[in-house]
């Protein structure tokens, strides 16, 4: 009798173990699925919304808008067939040994994922400062950096280099905290629709002012995007300002008429540079000149705005 109740509890857990496995795959699948749309659904929105206050035919929109996405649509291209499936296995290799801080702690999903969210946006942050410290780093970042006319497309305009150098340098990262998926990907596409969202051209005027108390707004990441440097680095938050205020580097305009007039790199200010042929070669480009590579281009020291 003992015997058989031991099988039958045995069998009682092994089928919860599995339900909950099935449950969590569901899970993780659904949430792929909202990364994939939610770039497509939040640059449809805020494209709008910004065609309702600047105008559906603005000057040269419709062609700074096609390069920055033909951009993207090579480095989504890029990502699902190298680093999309390392990522994923690396996870599930910490969570089957059980690796990671929120894993040791085993705090219940409901803490843990909001949580880890918002570890991974400090990790952004110190990401993003590297990127404007580190001269090899800065040399793909500041593809994004060259835009001349931030909008809703700018935040996708990333160098493949940049794209893949963060993945990689992340996966350690992802170990340490023990981040599961679902909240990797939740934390990806409240990233991107913050990222589209900050980088976009809405004026929204007192309510930004109120808005930055929390969250990047685009009035306070239009100020990292100026050519001025000591503008340019600051403000390296991606979803919570609170990491520029801890760490002081927080900038703000008190009145919108002293936003940056222009934008961009002043080197890489010409239509040449604008193009997806000029964006791919910009990391390789000399700084002082925007000369095209030549082979010590390389080895030259990425000073500007450093």
């Amino acid at each position: 009798m003992s015997t058989v109740g031991n099988t039958r509890t045995g069998y009682d857990v092994q089928h919860l173990q599995n339900a909950v496995l099935r449950r969590r795959s569901v899970t993780d699948e659904l949430l792929q699925q909202i990364r994939m749309i939610a770039p497509i659904l939040g640059l449809v929105l805020i494209w709008s919304l910004e065609s309702v206050q600047s105008g559906w035919l603005r000057s040269g929109r419709l062609r700074h808008a096609g390069r920055n996405l033909m951009l993207w649509a090579i480095n989504t291209a890029v990502v699902l067939v190298t680093i999309s499936t390392l990522t994923v296995s690396v996870i599930q290799w910490a969570d089957g040994r059980h690796l990671g801080v929120l894993r040791w702690l085993q705090i219940p999903d409901v803490i843990a994922v909001p949580v880890g969210i918002v570890l991974l946006d400090l990790w952004m942050w110190l990401w993003h400062l590297l990127n404007h410290r580190i001269p090899i780093l800065w040399r793909f970042h500041r593809v994004h950096h060259s835009d001349i006319d931030m909008d809703v497309t700018t935040s996708f305009r990333f160098h493949i280099g940049e794209i893949l150098c963060s993945a990689f340098c992340r996966l350690p990262v992802l170990i340490i905290l023990g981040v599961g998926l679902p909240t990797l990907l939740l934390h990806e596409t409240l990233l991107v629709l913050m990222t589209q969202f900050h980088h976009s051209r809405l004026k929204l005027g007192r309510l930004d002012s109120l808005l930055q108390c929390l969250i990047v707004t685009p009035d306070m990441h239009r100020i990292h995007h100026s050519p001025i440097r000591d503008l340019t680095n600051s403000n390296y938050s991606s979803i919570l300002s609170l990491w520029d205020r801890v760490f002081a580097t927080f900038r703000v305009c008190k009145e919108s008429s002293s936003q940056p007039a222009e934008l961009g790199l002043a080197v890489f200010r010409s239509d040449n540079w604008q193009t997806l042929s000029g964006m791919l070669q910009t990391p390789f480009a000399d700084v002082t000149t925007g000369t095209n590579p030549s082979s010590d281009s390389l080895n030259a020291k990425s000073s500007e705005h450093l």
